[in-house]
């Protein structure tokens, strides 16, 4: 299981001091540890003392880095959301190839969620348990301003590639949103759903059909770039 970065994997850190590296160190244990208490004991039953345990730390000792559990929740969930935007700046913001971009970003969108498939499966149990106002921002407030970040980058390759001619003349920032219900559809039913069918075959399918809606062309094979 890739570990989730922590907060202060999001920081500037080559100034840091000696002891401020240890305690972002320190942090980071903890939140891989609460990953894998949240996917072994499900989060009703993760306790601050279960992650203390896992960690090998002190109980007081990871107090004085979360307050709670739901905020270690909320932490892990904002640490996996930081990875996955790294890797989609590197293989999908910074291509110049607008059809490129978006077929790594099919690719990421749909794959990165496999990856903590385990974790993902904790996550929708507990959004779904949720109240519906808290529902409708599943999201926890720390991840939010990074994927307002994340909607305006792809609504900015979508709209490279219209002013290309590449994608159809349609409102760029919709296409993004369509893109992302088909994300949110489709991981979540690949995530609570076993298949017998390959995954690269699933993924496929799904980036052929998603690039039919977004290009101009009639030939929207991967040629061979889902492999």
């Amino acid at each position: 299981m890739m570990s989730a970065p922590s907060k202060g994997a999001r920081m500037q850190n080559g100034d840091l001091s000696r002891r401020e590296r240890e305690k972002l160190n320190h942090r980071r244990e903890i939140l891989e540890a609460a990953e894998r208490v949240f996917v072994r004991d499900g989060y009703q039953f993760a306790t601050m003392e279960r992650v203390a345990r896992e960690a090998d730390f002190a109980v007081g000792t990871l107090y004085n880095f979360f307050k709670s559990k739901e905020e270690l929740f909320d932490e892990v969930i904002a640490g996996l959301a930081d990875e996955a935007f790294a890797v989609l700046e590197k293989r999908v913001f910074r291509e110049a190839d607008p059809r490129a971009a978006v077929e790594a970003l099919i690719e990421v969108r749909l794959l990165y969620p496999q990856q903590h498939r385990d974790f993902g499966r904790v996550f929708l149990e507990v959004a779904l348990s949720s109240p519906p106002a808290a529902l409708s921002g599943s999201l926890p407030e720390n991840c939010r301003p990074l994927y307002r970040r994340y909607l305006e980058s792809v609504t900015k390759v979508l709209g490279r590639g219209i002013t290309a001619g590449v994608f159809r003349e349609e409102d760029p920032l919709y296409m993004a949103l369509c893109l992302e219900g088909v994300f949110a559809s489709i991981g979540s039913h690949w995530i609570q759903e076993e298949s017998a069918e390959p995954l690269p075959e699933r993924l496929a399918k799904v980036s052929s059909i998603l690039l039919g809606m977004v290009c101009r062309s009639q030939d929207n094979s991967l040629e061979g770039s889902a492999e």
